[in-house]
């Protein structure tokens, strides 16, 4: 019994090895469509001007991946823009939502959205995860009537059916939780509105 003592922590820290990643791993930030049926068009216009991205450079860094002791061992990394997937996601949801979304400078009444990326962080380890902040600004012809930060987390530790496989996985359920926060506190806005 003694002997297997002595050899637990020997044994432990190569299990707690075996789970390092040394080397940066690559993920596809994707798109996906909007669930249920869309909403009938609210007579809305919205300006969705293109996101700042707020986090330390380079931008390109969306997570990290984490021995089993806690240790730094790899970047996750993305080919992908993160301004543009952000721009992206947030569009598509106003539209299913019943909002249009024109381009910047179009003649007419519209509300414009500005977002700023705060936070953007996905992290394997022992167990998977990511973390996300976007600050939300909307804008009228009077004046901001809107400006709050939205933060959403995704933890698992095991891969289950609603899950996803990976951090990647994680940054877009959080990047959906927060959109859809933004399009429930619109849609609130709209139908509180005396116009």
């Amino acid at each position: 019994m003694r002997r297997l003592w002595a050899r637990s922590p020997a044994l432990v820290f190569l299990l707690l090895l075996g789970a390092c990643s040394f080397g940066d791993r690559r993920v596809h930030l994707r798109l996906a469509p909007s669930l249920g049926e869309p909403a009938l068009p609210r007579g809305i216009s919205l300006i969705l001007e293109q996101p700042k991205d707020g986090r330390p450079e380079p931008h390109s860094i969306v997570g990290d991946v984490r021995s089993g002791l806690g240790v730094k061992t790899a970047d996750i990394v993305t080919d992908d823009n993160v301004s543009d997937w952000v721009r992206e996601t947030m569009a598509r949801e106003l539209r299913h939502a019943g909002f249009l979304t024109v381009a910047a400078g179009n003649p007419g009444q519209a509300l414009r959205i500005s977002t700023t990326i705060r936070a953007l962080s996905g992290r394997e380890g022992i167990g998977f995860g990511a973390t996300a902040a976007l600050e939300i600004r909307l804008h009228a012809d009077f004046g901001t009537i809107l400006e709050k930060t939205y933060e959403a987390e995704d933890r698992h530790l095991l891969v289950t059916e609603s899950s996803g496989d990976d951090a990647a996985d994680s940054l877009h359920n959080c990047l959906k939780k927060i959109v859809s926060h933004v399009v429930r506190d619109l849609i609130l806005m709209v139908e509180r509105s005396p116009d």
